[in-house]
């Protein structure tokens, strides 16, 4: 084969080469807007990435605060997914016909319990443990969020509610809980729900352990493609994703069990 010809084939051929190995494209990748479960971002951006690798897609994950989120369900405004703990929302939604009817269950989180990392670290392997070891501690951290107040319902089926009121430190949220007993002194221990942890264990938190399954209690975090949805095929598609067993190791990495 003479020199030009070769050169001709190899000018042709390249082009041809690259588009090859970059992969089959899907014909129209859609961009879904997904609203809520902001303790699941982390997992959730690192699974949208992929989720963008295979099937072009794009999800745009947007954790705003709890009225800015009321007021974007109550509108028209364009919104494809629908993610929370708020278990009524999510059945709202559905019964006003603004969601599909059935929903996804994403992951749910336990409670757990901490301490300031370097603090003793106390035995909470039974309910008489941890009865001990909040008598024991110099301060008991817990929200007064849902997971809190379950906490506090513990805390009173074990007859310790009273005796431990003056030293009971109630931050209105996770978040404020965290900080609280990473930036705590003494022996002071504190409770909440597991994944909420993760992003404050190297902040100076320790995590001890889940509650025992017998005081167990789980937060649910479901899902649900809003009827306006104008990619509702893309948003689906993202759920199942989320949802399958090749996704769980992400979710673990936070503290959230399928």
């Amino acid at each position: 084969m003479n020199r030009r010809v070769t050169r001709w084939l190899s000018g042709w051929l390249a082009p041809v080469v690259v588009m090859l190995m970059s992969g089959p494209r899907p014909a129209s990748a859609a961009e879904i807007r997904l609203l809520g479960a902001g303790p699941l971002r982390p997992a959730l951006t690192a699974l949208a990435e992929k989720f963008q690798r295979e099937t072009g897609h794009v999800v745009k994950i947007e954790t705003l605060p709890g009225a800015d989120v009321t007021r974007i369900l109550a509108s028209d405004e364009p919104a494809d997914i629908f993610m929370s703990n708020n278990v009524a929302t999510v059945d709202l939604l559905i019964k006003d016909g603004k969601a599909a009817e059935s929903k996804t269950l994403v992951g749910r989180t336990g409670i757990g319990v901490m301490v300031r990392r370097g603090a003793p670290v106390p035995a909470v392997a039974t309910a008489a443990d941890i009865k001990a070891a909040v008598l024991a501690a110099d301060a008991v951290a817990y929200n007064t969020a849902p997971s809190g107040q379950f906490v506090e319902k513990m805390f009173e089926q074990m007859g310790v509610a009273d005796r431990i009121k003056n030293k009971s430190v109630r931050p209105p949220n996770g978040a404020s809980t965290m900080e609280r007993v990473a930036g705590g002194k003494g022996a002071e221990i504190g409770f909440g729900l597991r994944n909420e942890m993760t992003p404050y264990l190297d902040k100076g938190l320790q995590f001890v352990a889940m509650l025992p399954d017998d005081l167990q209690n789980y937060t649910r975090y479901e899902a649900v493609v809003l009827a306006r949805s104008q990619a509702a095929d893309a948003a689906r598609a993202f759920l199942r994703y989320v949802t399958s067993a090749a996704a769980r190791p992400e979710f673990e990495k936070i503290g959230v069990v399928d």
